[in-house]
Protein backbone atom coordinates (compact mmCIF):
# COMPACT_ATOMS: atom_id res chain seq x y z
CA UNK A 1 0.00 0.00 0.00
CA UNK A 2 1.55 3.04 -1.29
CA UNK A 3 1.55 6.56 0.71
CA UNK A 4 -1.10 8.04 -1.44
CA UNK A 5 -3.65 5.08 -0.60
CA UNK A 6 -2.72 4.97 2.56
CA UNK A 7 -3.67 8.82 2.98
CA UNK A 8 -6.95 7.97 0.48
CA UNK A 9 -8.02 5.35 2.84
CA UNK A 10 -7.96 8.19 5.96
CA UNK A 11 -9.72 10.46 4.60
CA UNK A 12 -12.43 8.19 3.44
CA UNK A 13 -12.69 6.96 6.87
CA UNK A 14 -12.56 10.14 8.76
CA UNK A 15 -15.09 9.39 11.07
CA UNK A 16 -13.54 6.65 12.84
CA UNK A 17 -10.79 8.84 13.83
CA UNK A 18 -11.07 12.79 16.30
CA UNK A 19 -13.01 14.62 16.47
CA UNK A 20 -15.52 12.07 15.72
CA UNK A 21 -14.62 8.71 17.06
CA UNK A 22 -16.83 6.51 15.39
CA UNK A 23 -16.48 2.95 16.74
CA UNK A 24 -14.92 1.30 13.99
CA UNK A 25 -16.33 -2.05 11.80
CA UNK A 26 -14.10 -5.13 12.27
CA UNK A 27 -12.90 -4.44 8.86
CA UNK A 28 -12.03 -0.60 9.62
CA UNK A 29 -10.06 -2.48 12.76
CA UNK A 30 -8.37 -4.54 10.79
CA UNK A 31 -6.95 -2.23 8.19
CA UNK A 32 -6.23 0.37 10.86
CA UNK A 33 -3.71 -2.39 12.40
CA UNK A 34 -2.65 -3.51 8.92
CA UNK A 35 -1.60 0.40 7.93
CA UNK A 36 0.00 1.13 11.55
CA UNK A 37 2.01 -1.91 10.65
CA UNK A 38 3.30 -0.44 7.02
CA UNK A 39 3.53 2.82 8.52
CA UNK A 40 5.61 1.67 11.87
CA UNK A 41 6.83 -1.92 11.07
CA UNK A 42 8.82 -2.29 14.54
CA UNK A 43 5.24 -1.61 16.49
CA UNK A 44 4.47 -5.04 15.61
CA UNK A 45 0.75 -4.08 16.01
CA UNK A 46 -1.45 -6.99 16.06
CA UNK A 47 -5.17 -6.55 15.64
CA UNK A 48 -6.54 -7.26 18.25
CA UNK A 49 -10.15 -6.03 20.52
CA UNK A 50 -7.62 -4.57 23.38
CA UNK A 51 -8.51 -0.93 23.15
CA UNK A 52 -5.14 0.55 24.17
CA UNK A 53 -3.62 -1.44 21.10
CA UNK A 54 -6.01 0.10 18.85
CA UNK A 55 -5.58 3.37 20.21
CA UNK A 56 -1.76 3.25 19.86
CA UNK A 57 -2.09 1.82 16.34
CA UNK A 58 -4.64 4.71 15.45
CA UNK A 59 -1.98 7.26 17.02
CA UNK A 60 0.24 6.20 14.25
CA UNK A 61 -2.04 6.98 11.25
CA UNK A 62 -3.15 10.25 13.20
CA UNK A 63 0.48 11.80 13.11
CA UNK A 64 0.60 10.25 9.54
CA UNK A 65 -2.35 12.25 8.48
CA UNK A 66 -0.74 15.19 10.31
CA UNK A 67 2.28 15.04 8.08
CA UNK A 68 -0.12 14.74 5.10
Amino acid sequence: MTNQEIKQWIEDHALIFPPSNKRPTPEESTKVFEIANILNPKGNHKPTSCGRCYHNARNILIAFKKTM
